[in-house]
């Protein structure tokens, strides 16, 4: 196999330009007569390259997150070689990227409950749809994110693109990214121009979402990003998408408790970071629930998970149950309320885990209250529905 080589320096990592003129590309047939899909590529017929029947394939393949983000940064240090273009705060941009090494810390981190980050390859071949052979070839690394606000409906979804391969038919082509949502919610759309896929530029996109008819139903909406190829040589454009960055749920509702409308990623599971001496203090309410993992009920995040109650009188029946044989210690004459004596439930009342079969203890009322009240700010701050999973983590 004879091979034509361009290198493009991409921080430590060399990015390799490839041709391989008669190697067959697996996912065509022999001279397809109208767009097919295959292997999960989709190959569109093309205007005849070089007198040969000729057809477009894009697709999508997955990339290790913290490592691409790495990359990025790398290659910004080294001096990255891009278009000037100075930054905006428009709706709806794809244009060169100014700065490529700013990169969000939390693609370095898994998805929380409000931030979430990918990273991929994007890629379209051109190919002799009569021998197989890949004519022409282009592959786009992409880090792609959006970054929500459990206070708000609107967001940004974000990618950053180099071109790492831009090779025969396809060297003189274009790409053009675009913000795509689905479900209950809105993408900003304004005029973009494609962009050259010369080796080593860089690239931007950022597109304004705002999720539409929230309330006291939650409402979801997928978001992604296509990226469209086009080249001289051939007809027509390809489509690669990637996947879906997460599913977004938005509400207005008051089962939260009081906070502006939001939004979250749903399929996170958040963790309950219980602080006894944070204020309110609730020191002994927070070593009771540390006792309480520790004896192996549920929560712990190495173990299963907690479900968020939201139903008034499920929850006092829980408490009821689990506090039903419990005495309260004797106070003196005088004690102020929030010192007496009162029964802390774990796992909580406000869980489908409480009720029977909970651990109780002797704790100070005050700080049983202060201790819940933590609990009730948690379900607001990750907008956490009912049967929604959590779990928890005491620290000091």
């Amino acid at each position: 196999m004879r091979l034509t080589r361009g290198i493009a320096a991409f921080g430590s990592v060399a990015l390799i330009a490839v041709v391989a003129a008669t190697v067959p590309h697996p996912a065509v047939a022999a001279q397809p007569s109208a767009p097919q899909q295959l292997r999960g590529e989709q190959c569109t017929a093309t205007e005849p390259v070089g007198g040969e029947p000729s057809a477009l394939c894009v697709g999508f393949r997955p990339a290790d997150r913290a490592a691409t983000a790495r990359l990025f940064r790398m290659d910004a240090a080294h001096g990255a070689t891009t278009q000037a273009a100075a930054p905006s705060a428009a709706a709806s941009i794809w244009q060169p990227d100014p700065n490529p090494g700013d990169v969000p810390e939390f693609c370095n981190i898994d998805a929380t409950r409000v931030t979430m980050c990918q990273a991929g390859t994007v890629w379209g071949n051109i190919i002799n749809t009569r021998t197989g052979a890949i004519v022409g070839r282009a592959d786009v690394n992409v880090l792609f994110w959006a970054a929500l606000s459990n206070k708000s409906l609107k967001w940004k979804l974000e990618t950053k693109a180099v071109v790492a391969v831009a090779a025969g038919a396809a060297a003189t082509g274009t790409i053009l990214g675009s913000g795509k949502c689905s479900g209950a919610c809105t993408v900003a759309a304004s005029p973009a121009t494609p962009l050259p896929l010369r080796v080593g530029d860089f690239m931007r996109g950022s597109w304004d979402i705002t999720s539409t008819t929230p309330g006291a139903v939650p409402v979801t909406s997928g978001q992604s990003i296509q990226f469209t190829f086009a080249a001289p040589a051939v007809s027509g454009t390809g489509n690669a998408s990637t996947p879906n960055v997460g599913k977004v749920r938005c509400d207005n509702s008051a089962t939260i408790g009081r906070i502006a409308p939001g939004c979250v990623y749903p399929d996170v599971d958040p963790v309950f970071i219980l602080s006894g001496s944070a204020v309110p203090a609730s020191p002994e309410h927070a070593a009771f629930v540390k006792v309480a993992l520790a004896s192996g009920k549920p929560g712990a995040p190495s173990g299963a998970p907690l479900r968020r109650l939201a139903d008034d009188a499920a929850k006092k029946a829980n408490r009821d149950r689990a506090c039903k044989d419990f005495v309260p210690r004797p106070s003196p004459p005088g004690t102020p309320p929030l010192q007496k004596d009162s029964c802390d439930e774990f796992p909580f009342a406000g869980t489908y885990e409480g009720g029977a079969n909970t651990l109780t203890e002797h704790v100070p009322l005050g700080d049983n209250t202060n201790g819940g009240n933590k609990y009730a700010t948690f379900i607001r701050d990750h907008r956490l529905w009912d049967k929604d999973e959590f779990f928890i983590q005491v620290v000091a």
